[in-house]
């Protein structure tokens, strides 16, 4: 651009005309004092408040790792949508400029991936930072796309939650909790030690808190109590991340939402393709309670949900990155990023979402989630639980149920069978139909089947390859955890 053709210049700047505009000092990011507002016309350098003037900019900053082909897997819809972009002072660096939906609220100041970001301020067009000049390509700018659009979304509310109590020393709410832990009645008492159990801990501590919840159990069979409060401290242990967001994006909530259903209704196929199910499902079931695309789940605590050996679960994330369905954030750390990709169309504000195309609106709701265990009882597998969610969701025959799920006839054949022999499933003339009272059937199976030895055989045997591990890396703890065991037991 000829940098004398003030008509040009003005057109480039017609993109920023309602943006919130701060002075910079010259050559610098640094805002002037008072960081007085200016227009986005104005001479010398101006920075801008992204999500301001219905536009937002994505920064990727190689320096720090950044990517544009990073980006394009984080969020396909990306690289389907070409867009006005601005080179940055940091070499490779480049703003990638959206337009929003009128009056669209974003989060910003937000990490996407290591060298990606939304930052709260981007430089605009004229402006000068070492030596470079922040320019706008000619493309248009093209509207935000929906993957990108729901991540970023901060159309937040206050959702209602279970009271969650802190661990501040008040007990405040753990009575009413108990009280009404106590009175579950059959079918709702997995529900409600879930939302019981981590507010408990957390306001008692540990040792306080699980012998209160034993003494209010409403009559879980001692073995499954046993593993429930384990798998609690083990949540506990791992920090507030089991725990519902509080604060919450109805867009973002609707695009997750939308993601766990496909992946419900959706085509699993291959011999591994039920275990893939299984631990996406899991993955994203955290992904909606969290209210967010990314969330932090090592493999260890994703085969205590599911029932499978942490090396399962290990190869199985590693498909799911491969099919592109998740991410790794970090090199080396279990963060993970659910990819929308194949279901943005449905993110659409109709809402017309995948599983109601599919299905119509007879649901039943989530009867018997992957992480049931139920599903690991002898003769019930990944395959069972995914035919059992389709039928529950509407899918009657043996060809529906093949189509759906991506296994073959013979292989969906024999699921139905152990589902009818199991009791959880019923013929009903020609049609399959989930019993009225399968969450009870279920309750019957996994202790008589198999399903909760399985379970917390499993987490004890976690739990101490944890402590072998946690030996080997730091002896002098270990030593000094002998001290105290000995110098305890000689009082």
């Amino acid at each position: 651009m000829d940098l004398t053709d003030e008509h040009a210049i003005r057109v480039m700047l017609d993109t920023y005309r309602s943006v919130e505009a701060y002075a910079c000092q010259p050559g610098s990011k640094s805002f002037r004092k008072g960081a007085p507002t200016v227009s986005p016309y104005s001479r010398g350098n101006r920075a801008a408040k992204n999500g301001t003037g219905n536009l937002v900019v994505v920064d990727i900053d190689p320096r720090n790792g950044g990517a544009i082909a990073r980006l394009f897997e984080l969020f396909p819809g990306v690289k389907a949508t070409r867009t006005a972009k601005t080179a940055t002072a940091s070499r490779g660096g480049v703003h990638l400029v959206y337009r929003l939906p009128d009056g669209f609220p974003v989060r910003t100041g937000i990490d996407l991936s290591p060298g990606i970001e939304i930052p709260r301020f981007y430089m605009l067009p004229m402006s000068q930072v070492n030596g470079h000049r922040y320019m706008l390509n000619e493309f248009p700018v093209a509207y935000c796309p929906t993957d990108l659009l729901a991540f970023i979304a901060n159309d937040v509310s206050e959702r209602a939650v279970p009271p969650v109590v802190r661990a501040t020393g008040s007990h405040e709410g753990v009575q009413e909790l108990l009280a009404t832990y106590e009175q579950a009645p059959p079918g709702q008492r997995n529900k409600l030690f879930l939302e019981t159990a981590l507010p408990v801990l957390r306001a008692l501590g540990p040792e306080k808190g699980a012998l209160a919840l034993e003494q209010y159990n409403p009559g879980i069979p001692d073995d499954e109590f046993k593993h429930k409060v384990n798998s609690a401290l083990r949540k506990l242990e791992s920090g507030d991340s089991y725990l519902p967001s509080r604060e919450v994006s109805k867009y973002r909530d609707d695009a997750l939402v939308d993601l766990l259903q496909a992946a419900r209704a959706g085509r699993w196929e291959g011999r591994t393709g039920a275990v893939d199910r299984a631990v996406f499902l899991v993955l994203a079931w955290r992904a909606v309670v969290r209210n967010d695309f990314q969330v932090d789940f090592p493999p260890e605590t994703i085969a205590t949900e599911t029932g499978f050996q942490p090396k399962t679960v290990r190869n199985a994330l590693e498909r799911l990155q491969n099919q592109g369905r998740t991410i790794r954030v970090f090199d080396g750390e279990a963060r993970w990023h659910l990819v929308c990709s194949e279901f943005t169309r449905y993110l659409s504000k109709e809402r017309e979402t995948y599983l109601g195309e599919v299905f119509g609106d007879d649901s039943r709701g989530w009867l018997l989630p992957v992480w049931d265990e139920v599903w690991d009882c002898d003769g019930l597998t990944g395959r069972h639980c995914q035919i059992f969610d389709l039928v529950s969701l509407g899918a009657g025959s043996v060809t529906a149920l093949s189509e759906q799920s991506g296994a073959g006839k013979s292989t969906v054949s024999e699921a139905v069978s152990a589902l009818v022999e199991s009791g959880l499933l019923v013929r009903d003339g020609r049609a399959l139909r989930v019993v009225d009272d399968a969450v009870e059937v279920a309750e019957v199976l996994k202790r008589d089947r198999g399903g909760l030895e399985h379970r917390l055989r499993l987490s004890e045997a976690i739990t101490r390859d944890h402590e072998r591990l946690e030996k080997a890396l730091d002896p002098e703890k270990n030593e000094r955890r002998l001290l105290e065991e000995a110098a305890m037991l000689s009082e």
